[in-house]
């Protein structure tokens, strides 16, 4: 099954530029990229035939400039052409080596700024950047203090994963902030974000405990939280707009919080202390659920036709009798449980991928009766496991007539 995620800050490419008419000016070439007169955007690879940035200068248009760094590339990179570009409006630099970032601090339109991976000498100059609404220092360990950020009052989106940002302190106030990525931090306290209002929060792998100060977040609609200290989900009491929650290694046991939440559709509860659905029953937007090692024992909360995938991979479920009222099902994993009846699923005619590793061959005769399946993992739960494509494959396993292929 899918695993949720999203989010890790701009997706760049490298464009191509097709060859100008007559009536275009000749384009500048930087490497394998070509920029014409008229264009706003460019993406430019930094390597060893395009480290010098002074070319850029003549496109005082440009809007939206990206430099990402070829690899094993780590001679210093001068900015300071970039000053002369007045309309820049989005900056994405990846994998660069920079002499200095003071030449940014000269961009008056300068509204969003990703530095991912970026070397710098030091970070001081983003003080000034207090005009910027979007900000990624992804993966710059030098990152310790977000002081900087202080007098940020437009600020929506923030990404600090994978730096050394321990506090969030200098957020307390930003109530503009919608957006925040700080995964893989030693970030352990939310309380800065008591003012936020935000939609987004990504704290994978952080040493937080409590989400209580998510209270005022009644926008919030995607909240990833797996492998962290979470072990209540107060602070998630009426969240309407709440679509997509990830709490896979957590310390959570009580669902109740998530009663109200109408719109929560795609749900991770892999290896936490979850063992009632309960709190789930009303949820009538829930169309992807992951159960995988919890000691959950009854599907029947989850009945209704929104859900369409279904993983209970190592639980204690014993019936499928619930999955009768899954009409919508298409995915279902149940490798590793003590299932041994597979009836219910007879009726189920979206259902076309199925997961049984573990089960016995003989269980799975109804599965001769499940006619729209065509994806079937069975075998012993010690392997050898058995990857069986099309109703022909899955029949003859099922009946044993496939025994010596």
């Amino acid at each position: 099954m899918p695993r949720l995620c999203s989010f890790l800050a701009f997706i760049l490419m490298s464009t191509c530029f097709f060859a100008p008419s007559s009536a275009q000016a000749e384009c500048i070439e930087f490497g394998n990229t070509c920029i014409f007169g008229n264009d706003l955007k460019a993406s430019i690879r930094i390597g060893s035939t395009t480290s010098d940035l002074q070319e850029l200068t003549q496109f005082q248009h440009l809007t939206d400039l990206s430099l990402i760094a070829e690899p094993g590339v780590e001679n210093q990179l001068d900015l300071s052409p970039l000053a002369r570009l007045p309309s820049l409006e989005k900056l994405a630099m990846v994998g660069l080596t920079v002499s200095s970032l003071k030449p940014l601090t000269s961009l008056p339109e300068l509204r969003r700024l990703s530095l991912d991976s970026v070397h710098a000498p030091e970070f001081t100059p983003l003080t000034q950047m207090t005009g910027l609404e979007h900000l990624s220092v992804w993966g710059i360990r030098e990152v310790t203090d977000l002081s900087f950020l202080r007098g940020y009052i437009r600020l929506q989106s923030l990404n600090i994963a994978g730096t050394g940002v321990t506090d969030l302190t200098p957020l307390e106030g930003i109530e503009t902030l919608e957006n925040l990525l700080a995964f893989n931090t030693g970030v352990s306290d939310l309380a800065p974000l008591a003012a936020a209002n935000l939609r987004v929060l990504w704290i994978s792998g952080c040493p937080i405990q409590s989400l209580a100060p998510l209270t005022a977040s009644s926008r919030l609609e995607m909240l990833r939280a797996d492998g962290t200290r979470v072990q209540s989900l107060e602070g998630l009491q009426d969240k309407p707009a709440l679509h997509t929650l990830v709490l896979t290694g957590s310390h959570v046991a009580d669902l109740s919080p998530l009663a109200s939440a109408g719109r929560l559709a795609e749900l991770d509860l892999a290896n936490t202390q979850v063992q009632d659905l309960a709190p789930l029953s009303n949820l009538s937007a829930l169309h992807t659920v992951v159960l995988d090692g919890t000691a959950v024992s009854s599907l029947e909360p989850l009945a209704g036709p929104s859900l369409r995938e279904l993983s209970a991979i190592g639980t204690a479920v014993i019936s499928l009798a619930p999955v009768r009222l899954m009409p919508g099902l298409k995915e279902l994993e149940i490798s590793g449980t003590a299932i041994r009846d597979l009836q219910p699923l007879e009726g189920l005619k979206n259902l076309s991928i199925l997961r049984a590793i573990g089960l016995p061959q003989e269980t799975l005769l109804p599965l001769l009766r499940t006619e729209n399946l065509r994806i079937l993992y069975a075998g012993p739960e010690g392997g050898p496991h058995r990857r069986l494509l099309g109703r022909k494959q899955i029949a003859r396993y099922v009946t044993g007539a496939g025994q010596q292929d």
